[in-house]
């Protein structure tokens, strides 16, 4: 482990250009249809009704419910929600789960009331289900077995003080309830903890499963499992999931088949791999590579395996970075859907497998596969922007970091020479994802391209911490925020410059939210990047504690440290350090954010400026964390590249 690994390939294996270098302007991206590409789909269900699934328009900065006949040939997907209503959850801020299918209607969350609307399937309105206006509703399942929906209820109160005097203070409490799916009237399922997710009930009415945690950790840190025996369709001997007896592990997605056994994910034996319960206290692994067979839940409602009625299994999971799919049957299995890179949400219907694809040439789809066959068609999606042979393609890289560990990321060379000037070597610009516990996927994203067809290369990272390399990988950052994912991006710039596959000394750093702190890390002890960028991230840690919503509020003790450590959070705050900043920075910030607050970005601005650093600001006052209206995400991407061209000079 001390040693130094292979590195991925060496200097003459520089990744090559996608397009000759002499394309005129009108081929490329520009900001407008960077952001028009960034089309998404998630959360695909099926039923006799058809197949149903959120669609992201860009240019609207909303989310409808689109469906397709399914096994219709050609049959092509409809809007199925009106068009005044977008569909979201903010459960946890993060959302997820924001829609299910019933035998006669669709259910769903909107985004606006935080109500759960339902609309038959012949029905072009809904009709209002739930009329709590100060809870919030995530997770949504039908439970056949009794006619009703589970879901997670988030509701936000005032809290009362202690004299009776007016108080500000909102108290933000979970648990699962059942909702009659006519009336809308809500039965308390269980509470007791902090968070929950993913309520299931066995399709014969039995047994109930679902996933809770409580304060001070994370879903991807420390969950358990709990299962239950129902008694007029509430839960009765509860009983919880022994995976490991120190309790540290992370489970997710249970699962009923159809005969009632449960099915989940579990990291107890270091990746997050899927079981089957025998009892509560005896699971049986399912025979799958050492690997994630599940992305971070840090949304509720990710699905990456699926049942068939007839008890095959169809299942995805990392390697290297990209991910697999695979379908099991009669002790065969076959590979599937290889020219994807990207699985989420796998559902069963009948004989057919559903699923958001992401490619890295095309834009994300939604397939309908024949998993004995392989054949598939694309429901949703997969459109191509660029001409594959003008794509700039990923390449994964590891590089060394310190404590003998590996580091790994995705290059992608530039597609022309724009921004090369006399070098023959195209500028760098570092991308650090957010999350941090999240990861970036070798998949068609725009504002990459956006980047590398104005000759830029980009290097994005998944530094230690990222999921989707293990358990151990994850827990390489465990109050090292800061620290360790700063030293991986010196780490992955020293890689590329001995690879000489970029010039490493005209570099660029730029990162959203947690990405935007590890950027400012990174600028506060390296000198080596001509200009960085933020997009609403943290630059007070200290500060966010008492500032940030329920969901993470104690996340900070595992990234950083507990409470009682100040002293530790100064030492990694980036507005702390400001003084050691040399580098010019553009800031962007959204003035209606609960998650990292406008101050973070004023304060850390206001700092900069006073040492008369070269700084740039631009707020947006209607938006959130993470920005939707596509006016805001072209003038925000054009900003960033006039800023970086300046510093090119």
């Amino acid at each position: 482990m001390s040693e130094r690994p292979a590195p991925s390939s060496g200097p003459t294996d520089r990744p090559r250009a996608a397009q000759a270098q002499t394309q005129p302007n009108e081929w490329r991206f520009d900001a407008a249809h960077a952001v028009a590409a960034a089309r998404e789909y998630a959360e695909v269900m099926a039923s006799d009704a058809g197949v149903f699934w959120l669609e992201y328009d860009p240019a609207t900065a909303s989310q409808f419910l689109s469906h397709c006949k399914s096994g219709q040939g050609e049959s092509r997907a409809q809007p199925f929600s009106p068009p005044e209503r977008s569909i979201r959850s903010r459960v946890n801020e993060y959302g997820g789960g924001a829609f299910c299918l019933g035998p006669a209607a669709a259910f769903y969350v909107d985004d606006k009331t935080q109500q759960i609307f339902r609309q038959a399937f012949d029905a072009d309105q809904p009709e209002s289900l739930t009329r709590e206006g100060s809870s919030r509703f995530g997770d949504l399942f039908y439970d056949t077995a009794y006619q009703r929906l589970l879901c997670v209820r988030e509701r936000h109160s005032k809290a009362v003080a202690r004299d009776n005097a007016a108080t500000d203070e909102i108290v933000v409490t979970q648990d699962i309830v059942a909702i009659d799916p006519e009336t809308g009237r809500i039965t308390p399922f269980v509470s007791g903890a902090d968070f929950y997710a993913a309520p299931r009930v066995s399709t014969d009415g039995t047994g109930a499963a679902w996933v809770e945690w409580s304060l001070p950790h994370m879903p991807w840190d420390r969950s358990r499992l709990a299962t239950a025996v129902l008694a007029d369709g509430m839960p009765s001997d509860v009983r919880f999931g022994n995976f490991a007896a120190s309790g540290d592990h992370s489970v997710l997605q249970p699962t009923f088949d159809a005969s009632g056994v449960l099915w989940c994910v579990s990291d107890h034996g270091g990746w997050w791999q899927p079981y089957r319960m025998r009892t509560p206290d005896d699971w049986v692994a399912v025979d799958v590579a050492a690997a994630d067979h599940a992305l971070p839940p840090t949304q509720l409602g990710h699905r990456q395996f699926a049942l068939f009625e007839d008890g095959q299994l169809a299942l995805s999971w990392l390697e290297e970075g990209r991910m697999q799919m695979e379908y099991r049957a009669n002790g065969t299995s076959r590979r599937l859907m290889s020219q994807y890179s990207l699985f989420r949400y796998l559902c069963s219907h009948q004989d057919k497998l559903y699923c958001v694809a992401g490619s890295p040439t095309r834009t994300t789809a939604v397939l309908e596969i024949d998993p004995a066959t392989g054949a598939h068609r694309v429901l949703a999606g997969d459109t191509q922007p660029l001409a594959e042979s003008t794509v700039a393609q990923p390449q994964a890289f590891s590089f060394p970091v310190p404590g003998g560990a590996t580091g790994h990321g995705f290059f992608y060379p530039a597609t022309v020479d724009d921004a090369a000037g006399a070098s023959s070597l195209a500028p760098i610009i570092i991308m650090t994802h957010g999350g941090p516990t999240a990861a970036t996927y070798p998949v068609f994203n725009p504002l990459i391209q956006f980047w590398t067809q104005r000759g830029f290369a980009v290097a994005d990272l998944n530094y230690r911490g990222s999921s989707g390399y293990g358990r151990a990988y994850r827990q390489l950052l465990h109050q090292q925020w800061g620290v360790a994912d700063a030293e991986d991006v010196i780490a992955a710039l020293d890689e590329l410059d001995r690879l000489k596959w970029c010039d490493c000394a005209r570099a660029f750093i730029r990162g959203s939210s947690a990405g935007g702190f590890t950027t400012l890390s990174v600028l506060a002890r390296s000198d080596r990047f001509l200009g960085g960028c933020s997009l609403y991230g943290v630059s007070d840690p200290w500060a966010l504690r008492s500032a940030t919503h329920r969901f993470e509020s104690r996340y900070l003790d595992w990234l950083i440290a507990g409470p009682d450590h100040p002293e530790v959070y100064h030492e990694r705050s980036p507005l702390a350090n400001a003084h050691r900043i040399c580098t010019p920075v553009i800031f962007f910030q959204g003035g209606q954010d609960q998650v990292v607050v406008p101050a973070q970005t004023e304060t850390m601005v206001e700092a900069l400026s006073a040492q008369g650093l070269q700084v740039e600001v631009h707020y947006y006052p209607k938006e959130g964390h993470g920005f939707r209206a596509a006016q805001t995400r072209e003038h925000a991407l054009e900003q960033e590249l006039a800023f970086f061209r300046h510093q090119l000079g």
